[in-house]
């Protein structure tokens, strides 16, 4: 698909007044890699481990072709403390995500669900439980003489401002997948619906592409709004290592 700038920055600025602007945009100019059949794939035992996931071979190094789209959003509950109401909104929650994976299957071509919690959670809610469970980081105790656990606060960077804010969220919610509809579906079901937490910002990307000599997905998108130097060969690492005059890198061994 080749997109004029005029369409490019027409098509951005409808999303951006009520979808997903760029993102839409991508979903237009993506074609879905071949994945696995989908049909009666079970649930993995991990949330986070996708199912159907291919593998590639790109210059002799074994690739997995992740989904196309991904969408983070950062969340604080709005529940209180209370067991009941925290009682409740697991339960809630349980039944959304369960009906969410009897839809949509957990694969690329479906949908990969993944929540997280973080340390103001713990602290917050289940501290007790927190001090006694949560996993301890052996090496760091060792190394310091003391207990040093496994989650950790969020730190500023050097480089960082001194104004810089760091977030203090309960959870995290990744969604993943080939296709962006299943994403906005799942958005709308398990953070617009959903009234015992609040969004506090939101992540979206795009990645993929560009196996056995195919265009990537970022790179038909920069072509296609002008971007200098877009249009131009993709060289590999070994092509740059010899002009450099550097050997090749060791191939692995069947």
């Amino acid at each position: 698909m080749s997109l004029t700038r005029k369409q490019l920055l027409a098509g951005a600025g409808a999303g951006a007044l009520g979808a997903a602007g760029i993102y839409e945009l991508a979903d237009r100019m993506a074609t879905p890699p071949e994945r696995a059949e989908a049909a009666d794939v079970p649930l993995p035992a991990e949330q986070h481990v996708l199912q159907g996931v291919r593998v590639v071979h790109d210059n002799g190094i074994a690739v997995l072709v992740p989904p196309l789209h991904h969408q983070l959003v950062t969340l604080q509950l709005r529940t209180g403390t209370s067991a009941t109401t925290l009682r409740d909104a697991q339960k809630t929650l349980e039944h959304t995500i369960a009906s969410l994976e009897r839809k949509y299957s957990p694969t690329p071509s479906g949908l990969g669900i993944t929540v997280a919690w973080g340390l103001p959670y713990f602290r917050r809610y289940v501290s007790k439980q927190a001090a006694k469970h949560l996993p301890v980081d052996r090496r760091a105790s060792k190394a310091k003489g003391k207990r040093v656990s496994a989650l950790l606060d969020a730190v500023r960077f050097p480089s960082d401002p001194s104004n810089t804010i760091l977030e203090r969220n309960d959870a995290v919610l990744l969604l993943r997948s080939d296709s962006l509809d299943a994403i906005h579906d799942a958005a709308k079901e398990l953070v617009a619906k959903l009234d015992f937490w609040r969004p506090t910002s939101t992540r979206r990307g795009f990645v993929g592409g560009g196996f056995e000599g195919g265009k990537s997905l970022p790179k038909r998108l920069a072509t296609a709004a002008g971007v200098p130097g877009a249009a131009g060969p993709v060289r590999r690492l070994d092509d740059a290592r010899q002009r450099a005059r550097l050997p090749p890198l060791p191939r692995d061994r069947a």
